[in-house]
């Protein structure tokens, strides 16, 4: 978790505010960061069709050497979740808190704690509970869950991704101003490319495997991409700008010497020196306020 930069603890403010005064001393206002938003069911753990038991939780593989590389890039980790099963009727708020405080720490106790998880309730079409039956910003593909994240922990979403395995993650994503990834969980079964989503032809969305190959996409964009001459950085070679030659690391052939005469060898030894020529084949745990916000999400939608 971010600490004040000063002598003072700064203990009557909230750490994720994102500014503050501190008494005696002046702080300077807290920085944005960026932020990877993960959606849960499917991107981090097996969905389990509207399963809302915290011991029925089960994350996938790979997913916490990807979440700690995350973390030590720099990047807030989030999860963003539609929990419609409120809306349903299928388990109650208190359900839902009770099923995202286990995966915060589960994911804490492994050393890939969570800054921030939200959660949607709301669903406008298929919700039996009148409270929760209606349209909400806070629920994807609307982005509110990720501006009250950017809020109340000062990220900066210019800069942060969304991991999802939905379309309504990706229009999320770009609706809050950043880039999206689709997790391909097998739902990618579009019959010709004319019928691919938008979502998809759009620069600022890639498709990756699963969350571990997602992060190692979000790692790659932190590189600088090769510059001009070596001049400058992030800019690739294109735009019809030409590549400069490229030096041959292999050291000069010598000069070839004079012939030599070439001594006649019997038909059965030029064979056997044939067949050894020619080309070869290629081989082949710290404490972390967790957030929890359900419906009180309404006061920043409405």
């Amino acid at each position: 978790m971010w600490s004040p930069p000063c002598a003072t603890a700064c203990r009557r403010i909230r750490p994720e505010a994102a500014s503050y005064t501190c008494g005696d001393v002046g702080c300077p206002p807290l920085s944005a960061r960026p932020a990877v938003f993960l959606d849960r069911d499917g991107t981090l753990v097996r969905d389990l069709a509207w399963g809302a038991e915290p011991g029925e939780l089960e994350l996938l593989p790979g997913v916490l050497p990807a979440l700690r590389a995350l973390r030590a890039a720099g990047y807030a980790l989030v999860v963003v979740s539609n929990q419609a099963g409120v809306a349903r009727g299928l388990f109650d708020l208190a359900e839902a808190r009770r099923s995202g405080a286990h995966l915060a720490a589960i994911l804490a106790a492994a050393g890939a704690s969570l800054d921030g998880y939200y959660f949607s309730p709301y669903h406008e079409r298929e919700g039996r509970m009148p409270a929760f039956s209606r349209a909400s910003e806070a629920r994807k593909p609307g982005a509110g869950m990720l501006r009250a994240a950017a809020a109340d922990l000062a990220l900066d979403l210019g800069r942060s991704w969304l991991i999802g395995d939905h379309l309504s993650d990706l229009a999320a994503g770009l609706a809050a101003g950043g880039r999206a990834i689709l997790v391909d969980i097998g739902q990618l079964a579009w019959p010709t490319a004319e019928v691919i989503p938008a979502l998809l032809r759009d620069p600022r969305t890639l498709v990756a495997r699963n969350l571990p190959h997602a992060a190692s996409l979000i790692l790659a964009s932190l590189l600088p991409s090769p510059s001009r001459f070596g001049e400058g950085v992030g800019r690739g070679w294109g735009r019809g700008r030409p590549r400069p030659p490229t030096p041959d690391p292999r050291p000069p052939r010598p000069a070839p010497g004079p012939p030599r005469a070439r001594r006649a060898l019997p038909l059965a030894e030029r064979a056997m020196a044939g067949a050894g020529g020619g080309r070869r084949a290629a081989a082949g745990g710290r404490r972390t306020p967790i957030i929890l916000r359900g419906p009180s999400m309404r006061r920043r939608s409405a």
